[in-house]
């Protein structure tokens, strides 16, 4: 979950890079968190503000996940 955190707060603040080398280990370790719609499942159980869920959800938007798994990548 920290990951994820960690890569919505760099896609808020436009730090590309750093997200996409957070991306990255995800993909390696737990690519089930490279799906939005889990993600958001999970990040609801820790943050009772949803707010704060939908503005990690819009910063990983932001670097290029999308809301459903894609299994071609």
């Amino acid at each position: 979950m920290a990951n994820g955190d960690c890569r919505g707060m760099c896609g808020q603040l436009n730090h590309q890079e750093m997200a996409r080398a957070a991306i990255e280990l995800v993909r390696r370790h737990h690519p089930i968190y490279l799906d939005l719609k889990y993600y958001r499942e999970d990040a609801e159980k820790w943050f009772a503000d949803t707010s704060i869920v939908e503005q990690l959800l819009q910063g990983l938007r932001k670097v290029g996940l999308k809301d459903f798994t894609d299994s071609s990548e």
